[in-house]
């Protein structure tokens, strides 16, 4: 038998009780657990019944509680890994797709453009678009955590953009450059590729938002 909306939620309060806090993890913990329920238990509406201590849904999470608790932290250990598998996945769908191309075209000609007349002013234009975009992307992921709360996948986003953003930033910063043409030019490349990553990495987000919002609405409304 399906479990309504109110048995489900006490699974997720009950799941949320013993700290499994992040949301898309314990969206997939209870959706787990209420397939082992549906398909365990005849008489859903009597399992679920509020009789004090002696519930039986209460008895039978108490005694899943220790195994619950570290399937969550193996899950939460592995899981960073997961998601970039994913996100590289997508990312590579996005690159694909017409519109994704037809902005890398654009981006490649005119940085190409630019740096047939100025390489100097080419990468310093390049290192401000670069800031930009993580900023924008940066912005995008802590509004989405502010409206979210603790999600596992919202904090993979934000991780490995920090990560893609910190080569370029940092180590390829024009201010501290060689002035020799063809380190320059390697740092243009490198600035390019990375303004590309970061625009599929803000494509691959905007796609799974749907699914975030979807897992948000179905533990909280």
């Amino acid at each position: 038998m399906e479990l309504t909306k109110e048995q489900t939620k006490r699974i997720n309060d009950f799941l949320e009780g013993i700290g499994v806090n992040y949301i898309d993890i314990r969206y997939e913990m209870v959706d787990h657990i209420a397939s082992e329920i549906e398909e365990k238990v005849t008489d859903t509406d009597t399992f679920f019944e509020n009789q004090r201590f002696q519930t039986v849904f209460v008895r039978y999470m108490l005694s899943k509680k220790d195994a619950l608790q570290k399937k969550y932290q193996k899950i939460v250990k592995r899981r960073f890994w997961g998601d970039v598998k994913t996100m590289f996945k997508n990312m590579g769908k996005e690159t694909l797709k017409i519109k994704n191309l037809l902005f890398l075209v654009i981006l490649v000609a005119t940085t190409y453009t630019f740096s047939l007349f100025n390489i100097k002013n080419t990468l310093t234009y390049l290192f401000v678009l670069l800031i930009i975009i993580y900023c924008y992307n940066g912005y995008i992921f802590s509004r989405a955590a502010k409206k979210y709360g603790t999600i596992k996948v919202i904090q993979s986003y934000t991780l490995l953009l920090t990560f893609m953003s910190y080569f370029p930033l940092y180590v390829n910063n024009p201010i501290l450059m060689s002035s020799k043409t063809d380190v320059k030019m390697w740092s243009i490349y490198v600035h390019t590729s990375f303004i590309y990553l970061i625009f599929l990495l803000y494509k691959s987000f905007m796609n799974q938002k749907e699914k975030i919002d979807a897992k948000y609405r179905y533990l909280t409304e």
